[in-house]
């Protein structure tokens, strides 16, 4: 009798252990969707108010780029209007799937809404962005989505700002204004282009006073 209620008393702990390790699975899987963009899968806009601030406090404290790159795909309204709305999905669902493709370990992707998309990087040098959004602006511009038997041409403008060390204690809005009047360069040249905002010119004359700085301040060992 006393196995019998030993084996049942195990029987009911694998069981609660069972429901717990659900519970968990289910309140992990709503945490991950209340952070992601619930058609392309990439982070939305409440991840980036949550997270941006400690990526802000890392450029003050470790002297690094904290790099923003705005894309906004060109006429996206026209694709809508011509191809209908779940053609329009198809292109962004088309387009997050480049941009995971294309960056890199250290960005964070995010859909902010509509056609809009940004990448934040923290980094030591502020030009891999430049080249990353050239190279998605290819990417994208080479590779037209075929859609039901038809090919939807599809082109993306880019803005890119930085900022680097003190320029880290002004506020995410500032950073994303700077990319989103670099964006809006990029769609008045022609769109299908990228633009990058005179503060990354600033966040590198920053990065060498930083750099002179450390420099003058180190002993001086020769003797």
């Amino acid at each position: 009798e006393m196995d019998r209620l030993v084996n049942r008393f195990a029987d009911v702990l694998d069981a609660l252990r069972r429901e717990q390790d659900e519970v968990r699975r289910v309140h992990k899987k709503l945490q991950e969707s209340a952070i992601r963009d619930s058609l392309t899968g990439l982070y939305n806009r409440r991840y980036l108010q949550e997270m941006a601030p400690g990526l802000l406090a890392q450029v003050v404290r470790d002297g690094r780029y904290l790099t923003a790159i705005l894309l906004d795909l060109d006429y996206f309204k026209r694709i809508n209007d011509r191809y209908g709305h779940l053609a329009g999905d198809a292109v962004l669902v088309h387009f997050a799937t480049l941009l995971k493709h294309n960056s890199r370990s250290t960005d964070h992707v995010f859909r902010l809404g509509g056609e809009e998309f940004l990448i934040l990087n923290l980094a030591d040098r502020p030009q891999g962005s430049v080249v990353l959004a050239n190279k998605l602006r290819e990417a994208v511009d080479g590779q037209p989505l075929r859609y039901q038997g038809q090919d939807i041409p599809v082109s993306v403008s880019a803005g890119v700002s930085c900022c680097f060390g003190d320029q880290g204690e002004g506020s995410l809005s500032r950073l994303l204004s700077e990319a989103d009047k670099a964006l809006y360069e990029a769609k008045s040249a022609g769109r299908n282009t990228v633009v990058v905002h005179a503060s990354c010119r600033q966040a590198e004359s920053n990065m060498r006073q930083h750099q002179l700085k450390l420099v003058s301040s180190a002993p001086d060992n020769t003797l």
